[in-house]
């Protein structure tokens, strides 16, 4: 807990400092440097670090960050309320759900969809490590900074994803893709980056792809998964889903 509310505190400075601009950091700069000349009376020289370290001191008197006894109280709290889906608008019957229970902490979850931005917020909740891939750069920055403000972020990462580019991440254990995400991206293209995010799926990983109404049928990509090492399994799912099929990865 104290290692999450170092986070905490080091998340909530790091998205104030994004959030000035250079002239506001420059003149939060000679605030630090006036208070430790003033505190240090030319008993020794000021460092970089130090300066840096009451630049840190300042902003979190500016937020009035909690301290950490209320921090743990208000955090255990909110944790219990973030794991249900209905606080993030997330349907009960959305094919995710019966998922979660086969999800354990540490394990490495991907979600690639701007339909699916709020995903990354339930599965982060339950101590997944989550990598977000979407087109849209508004819609990383946002699910960028909701992660930080809802003290999420302690193992979440976002990328920009255009054409067939994947950031090197860890092996997946749970993939979460709604097909045709990427738009402008050729079928072939595309059957390439599914193949790809297959290829780094190992043995009991498990792939939900999801075709939003309107969105390309699931058909186009079940030949991907003809393989003896990858098996249907069943799941149910929300009407407001065009279709959604699961596959896990079993040993040959």
């Amino acid at each position: 807990m104290r290692q999450l509310y170092q986070e905490y505190i080091l998340q909530r400075i790091e998205a104030y400092k994004n959030s000035l601009s250079r002239g506001e950091l420059l003149r939060l700069g000679d605030e630090a440097i006036a208070e430790l000349e003033t505190s240090a009376e030319e008993q020794f020289v000021l460092t970089e670090v130090m300066i840096l370290d009451s630049v840190d001191r300042l902003i979190a008197k500016r937020l009035r960050l909690w301290s950490f006894n209320r921090w743990r109280k208000q955090w255990l709290t909110l944790r219990e309320v973030q794991r249900r889906p209905s606080h993030w608008q997330i349907r009960n019957h959305h094919p995710v759900i019966p998922m979660l229970p086969r999800i354990e902490p540490g394990d490495h979850v991907v979600v690639v969809g701007t339909a699916l931005s709020r995903l990354p917020y339930l599965l982060a909740a339950h101590d997944a490590a989550v990598t977000y891939l979407a087109a849209d750069i508004a819609t990383v920055e946002r699910v960028e900074t909701r992660i930080v403000t809802e003290t999420l972020g302690n193992d979440f990462v976002a990328y920009v994803a255009q054409g067939g580019w994947l950031p090197d991440f860890p092996p997946i254990d749970f993939l979460i893709a709604e097909t045709g995400a990427l738009p402008r991206l050729a079928p072939t293209v595309e059957l390439e980056l599914l193949g790809e995010l297959q290829a780094r799926t190992p043995t009991n990983g498990i792939h939900l792809l999801a075709a939003m109404n309107g969105g390309p049928p699931l058909s186009t990509f079940g030949d991907l998964y003809l393989e003896e090492s990858w098996d249907v399994d069943p799941v149910q799912w929300d009407t407001s889903l065009a279709q959604a099929r699961c596959w896990a990865k079993r040993a040959c």
